[in-house]
This record gives C-alpha cells, sequence and structure tokens, in this order.
C-alpha cells in the first residue's frame, strides 16, 4: 500500500513559523486533520520525524503522510449502482438518481449511496484498482434530487473543499422547472434562511434578525413554457407557465434553491414540501388532474447538473458535468410537447399547422376558393408532413405552394409535395427561381436534409430518394403583389436579410403577418434569433419595415403566432439580437492569426445553445456563421 501524502519545501519567509502553522496557511491543513497525521500518519522534515511546534529553515521539505482509513464499519457494502463522473486520488463524483438518500439515515438504514459506494471501494480493492479508502461526502442532495455529489477519498480534501467553498472558488450549478416564470428572467436572489420549527425539516425565508442565514442563489431562465390547463390542449384564455432555470449556488444552505424560488413565486414543479398547494391537497403536481396524462413528475423538478472547483492538490481546475435525470428530461418533453398545443398553433384566420417533425414548420392556408401551402419543412419528415395536408384538405386541391425562402429547413420537403401535387404552382422570388434550379444549391439542399434525418432520427437514417430536375418555381411575386385565396389575401413584402430571396405576407382580413426570419425566429425562452446572411444594413431596413405594419397578429418562422404579449418583444429583442450578433461577428473578424474554424466555434458557444442546438443540426450553424462572417468583411471593407 502506497501512503498518499503531501509535500512542501519551505522558503525564506516560512523561517518565523512553526511547522503546524506553515501546513496551515500553506496547504490549507486544519487542525483536525493534522491531529489525525500525527496520531495515526506521520509528520517529516527531511525525512525526519519531527513536532508540529518545530521551527524550520529555507529548504526544508515537509512530508505529511497521510492516516490509513477503511470504510466505516457502520455502513454495509450493498450492489447499488453507481455511476462515476470523474475519479483520481483525491476525488470520486458521482450521479445520483432521484429516490435515493445520499447516506443512512434512521429512517433509511440501507438502500443509500454511500452503501453504493462502500461496495465499489470493495469491489476497487479487491481488483487492485485502488487501496481502501473512508469517504467523506463534500456535498450532499436530498433524497429526490437528482445529480452530482462529490466525494472526498481523505479528510484532507474534504477540509480544503470547504475552505475553498468560503472563498468562492467552488460553483455548483442546478436545473430546476419551476411553476411560472420569474421576472425579471435572470437575477439574483439574496433572502436569509432559516429554520422556523427545529422540529420540522422544512426552512423558510426568515431575517438575519430570526436566526436565518445569508443565502444567495443567482438564476438563469433557459426556456419558458406556456401550457394549457386542461388535458383536451384546446387553445383558451386557460393557461399555466413554466420555466427551465439555470441556478448557480454563492451559498450553502438545507433547501435553498427550493426556498428562494417559493419566495420569488415560483416554486418547483412537484415539490412536496414547497410547492403550490391546491384545494387543501398535496403539492403542485405538473397536469396531475388530468388521468390521461402520460407521464407525471413524482417529486421536485431539481437536478445537479455541474460541479467546478480548483483541485486542492493538483491545483487544476475540475469541472464535473451530467445531464438531469430521465425523469426531469421526460418532464422537459412533455412541456414543450404540451406548449406546442398552445403556442405554436396558429389562432387566427384559417391556417392549419400540418408540420410533419421537427426543425422546420409547414402550413396549410384555405381561403374559400384556393389553398396554399407554406413551406413545407424537413425532407426527412415529408410523409407526416404529406398526411397531414391531406387529412385537412378533405379531397379539396392543393392549389399553390408558397416558398417562403429556399433554405432546407423551409423546402426540404417541396419533391415530395410536386410528386404529390403535380399541378400545384410553386409561388416564390425572382431570386428563389434563379437558385433553386443550380447544381449547387439542390445539392446543398439534399447535403443539408440528409445531415438533419441523421441528427433527428439516427445516424443510419436518410431521406427517401427524389429527382433533382423536379425543383422550379412557376410564378413569380414581388412586393406589393397579392395572391387572393378567397377571404383572405396574402400580400407580398421582400425583406431580404436572412436570404435575398425572403418572403414576408400580410394578410389584412386578419391583419396577421406571415414573418420571415430577416425579421427572426422567436423561441420558448423568449430570444428572438435573427441571422442576417446577406447583408446587416439590408435586414434591419426589412425589419423595421415589418414592424411598422403594427400587425396585431405575428407567426414566427418555426415558432408559429406569437401571445399578444410577445410581439413587442419580439421586435425589441430581434433588434437586441441583431446588434449583439454585430458586434460579436465584428469582435471575431478583428483576431488575429485564427482560422474561421476557430471563429465559429467561438461563436458557436455563444449562439448554438439551447432551443437552437435542438432545432438546428451544427452544419446547419456553421453555414449560416460562415455566411454572416463574408457579409461583416464585406460591410467592412475587408473582401
Amino acid at each position: 500500500m502506497v501512503r498518499k501524502s503531501l509535500v512542501y519545501r519551505t522558503t525564506k519567509d516560512d523561517e518565523p513559523y512553526r511547522i503546524r502553522t506553515i501546513l496551515r496557511m500553506r496547504l490549507g491543513v486544519s487542525t483536525r486533520f493534522l491531529r489525525a497525521c500525527r496520531n495515526d500518519g506521520d509528520i517529516l522534515r527531511n525525512g525526519e520525524h519531527v513536532r508540529t511546534v518545530d521551527r524550520v529553515s529555507a529548504g526544508d521539505i515537509l512530508t505529511l503522510v497521510f492516516p490509513v482509513t477503511t470504510p466505516p464499519a457502520d455502513v454495509l457494502p450493498e450492489e447499488i449502482p453507481i455511476a462515476v463522473l470523474f475519479e483520481d486520488d483525491d476525488f470520486l463524483a458521482v450521479r445520483k438518481p432521484p429516490g435515493i438518500p445520499v447516506h443512512p439515515s434512521k429512517g433509511h438504514p440501507s438502500g443509500t449511496l454511500l452503501n453504493g459506494i462502500v461496495r465499489k471501494i470493495e469491489r476497487d480493492a479487491e481488483a487492485g484498482r485502488s487501496d481502501p479508502y473512508e469517504p467523506h461526502l463534500i456535498n450532499r442532495l436530498d433524497r429526490d434530487t437528482s445529480g452530482i455529489v462529490l466525494i472526498g477519498k481523505n479528510a484532507y480534501v474534504q477540509d480544503a473543499f470547504a475552505d475553498l467553498a468560503k472563498r468562492g472558488c467552488v460553483e455548483k450549478t442546478y436545473y430546476a422547472v419551476t411553476h411560472g416564470i420569474p421576472e425579471p428572467r435572470e437575477g439574483r436572489i439574496d433572502l436569509p434562511i432559516g429554520q422556523p420549527d427545529p422540529d420540522q425539516v422544512r426552512r423558510a425565508v426568515v431575517p438575519e434578525q430570526e436566526g436565518g442565514y445569508p443565502s444567495r442563489t443567482v438564476y438563469r431562465t433557459l426556456r419558458t413554457f406556456r401550457v394549457p390547463k386542461n388535458d383536451s390542449g384546446s387553445i383558451s384564455s386557460a393557461y399555466e407557465e413554466y420555466a427551465l432555470l439555470e441556478c448557480r449556488l454563492e451559498t450553502g444552505r438545507t433547501h435553498q434553491i427550493r426556498v428562494h424560488l417559493r419566495a420569488i413565486g415560483c416554486p418547483i414543479a412537484g415539490d412536496p414540501l414547497y410547492g403550490i398547494i391546491r384545494s387543501g391537497t398535496a403539492a403542485e403536481e405538473p397536469f396531475a388532474d388530468s388521468g390521461r396524462e402520460p407521464f407525471r413528475m413524482t417529486r421536485q423538478a431539481l437536478s445537479a447538473v455541474r460541479l467546478s472547483f480548483d483541485h486542492p492538490v493538483t491545483h487544476e481546475r475540475v469541472t464535473v458535468e451530467t445531464e438531469p435525470d430521465e425523469e426531469f428530461q421526460r418532464l422537459i418533453e412533455m412541456l414543450e410537447n404540451k406548449r406546442k398545443q398552445l403556442n405554436p398553433v396558429v389562432r387566427t384566420g384559417n391556417i392549419r399547422r400540418v408540420t410533419g417533425g421537427k426543425g422546420g414548420e409547414a402550413l396549410l392556408i384555405c381561403g374559400t376558393e384556393k389553398t396554399a401551402l407554406y413551406d413545407s419543412g424537413m425532407a426527412c419528415f415529408a410523409d407526416a408532413m404529406l398526411e397531414n395536408v391531406a387529412r385537412e384538405l378533405g379531397g379539396r386541391p392543393l392549389d399553390y405552394f408558397i416558398v417562403s425562402h429556399i433554405h432546407y429547413d423551409h423546402i426540404g420537403a417541396l419533391p415530395y409535395v410536386l410528386a404529390k401535387h403535380p399541378n400545384v404552382c410553386v409561388i416564390g422570388h425572382e431570386h428563389a427561381k434563379r437558385q433553386i434550379v443550380k447544381p449547387h444549391k439542390y445539392a446543398q439542399i439534399r447535403e443539408l436534409s440528409e445531415e438533419a434525418a441523421k441528427s433527428f432520427l439516427g445516424p443510419d437514417a436518410t431521406i427517401r430518394p427524389y429527382d433533382d430536375s423536379v425543383w422550379r418555381v412557376d410564378r413569380i411575386v414581388r412586393e406589393g403583389d397579392e395572391i387572393p385565396l378567397g377571404g383572405a389575401t396574402l400580400r407580398v413584402m421582400e425583406t431580404p436579410g436572412h436570404t435575398k430571396d425572403c418572403l414576408s405576407f400580410y394578410v389584412p382580413e386578419w391583419d396577421l403577418l406571415l414573418a420571415s426570419e430577416t425579421t427572426g425566429v422567436w423561441e420558448p425562452d423568449g430570444i428572438n434569433v435573427v441571422e442576417f446572411l446577406t447583408g446587416y444594413d439590408e435586414s434591419i431596413a426589412a425589419f423595421e419595415r415589418c414592424r411598422a405594419l403594427g400587425a396585431k397578429h405575428v407567426l414566427s418562422p418555426h415558432y408559429l403566432e406569437l401571445e399578444p404579449d410577445e410581439i413587442p418583444l419580439y421586435w425589441e429583442r430581434g433588434l437586441e439580437y441583431m446588434k449583439r450578433l454585430l458586434a460579436d461577428l465584428e469582435r471575431e473578424i478583428a483576431i488575429p492569426d485564427i482560422t474561421d474554424d476557430e471563429r465559429i466555434a467561438h461563436l458557436a458557444a455563444i449562439y448554438w445553445v439551447g432551443y437552437t442546438r435542438e432545432e438546428q443540426p451544427y452544419p446547419a450553424f456553421v453555414a449560416n456563421a460562415s455566411a454572416q462572417l463574408y457579409q461583416i468583411r464585406k460591410r467592412n471593407g475587408l473582401l
């Protein structure tokens, strides 16, 4: 067995001090651990035993030999699966599933995470992978909270970690789903927490003068969900709001995140202790009123997803990350599906959502005389989209296919539409008509469509074969042209910026704007993503023209109809996004001696995140970022 030790070479500055003081100042050794080393380990100076009260000379080598430890006898080893996230000579980080206590207690004497860790220590010792050690719990999670638990393999790192936390060198990050959307969307909660009743586990916000301890939580809203209250998914004003938050602890009080989020009116979904109480029954549970709901959250939606700290021995920064547990992820998926029942549905006019899958939308606009399919979505979801179209047409012919612009996620399924409806009239911009028949353009659409299939459906997925010669635009439309459908007229607005061929449409009968990507893609987390692939200045001009319409109803690409309170935010945040993106692009092109691949990687860390990452395959992001770097160089006279 190799005894673990710490070594320190003294300097001239150490000469006034005793050894115990030097070990405390230079290595952070606690009095408790120093005593353990003196009793069961060893303390050496230049290889010789020494007293801790002795003094040193510059250049002395101090060696602190750790005591030999073994797992505690009162914690029985049990075969409990342990998911290891990080391990070295000093630390073990594991992923704790929900529903399992961290350590034995009177109510849970066995079946805990620590029981499983003790068995792992035994197995590793039996296999010769490591020596036995006493596990020291460095952080704890509530039984029903999932995520990262860190174990120290010796008392030294346990003490050192506590000191690191006091000095702000530890970052603990959690994901939480809250019932309610916080305002502001990001902020810092600085409220003291105490225990009003010593006989109860429940904590609360308690003034410091009454025994509360200073407590600080920083939060950021990642996504928001507005969902129907009832199970029918009907569109009404009766809805509930949820949010996915990232929470970072600046202090570590018991139940801190749960108490703080309740205090700002956004308790964690499913929380049995701090959730919303309805009609004197059990705690709030998302959609628990529906017996037909296929999934319910059975505990608080809280997961420790990231732990970052300065290693007290190697002095390197260690970051441990994990995904939320499966139940947590299913809750997010369910909320997203519920949100789509309410938000991405067109409530204004006779417009039907016929989208076949992720990544792109398809809308069927039904007038009293004519019908029009507005975009088609992804090629890989063409079959589902065509089934939806056939169902909604109910035997009526499809008269028009309207091209908003010729990107793969908008018209990727057009060849299949043309095969099913060969007499449909394809309407688009003049630039779209010229470009869509060029080999490099339809080759790019095919390539990105194949990438999307693999991204959304799996590595072996592919799109159905089609003939490249089918691509076409039959009718060119320009600014001010009208497409009458009977009871609804689509008035053309040329809105270049995202692409040269971007078209928006205003329907005066419904006071509705079918916005193009030049004015942005509204995301569930309240961001309006605006990418100006063919020019920043023309994007701004088109954006302002559309905003000046003052349309009562707005449909955002990839999201569909905005809520009334979202419309002013759509315009405000779209403009903010463009200005921020412009600044970031200009900063990137100003960095010398790096490649565009590196610049794009920098941009991806900022912009290819959250909802965008879920909906956009990385090759598509790269193509868009490359186009924008080119445009900014051109704008700044660098080409």
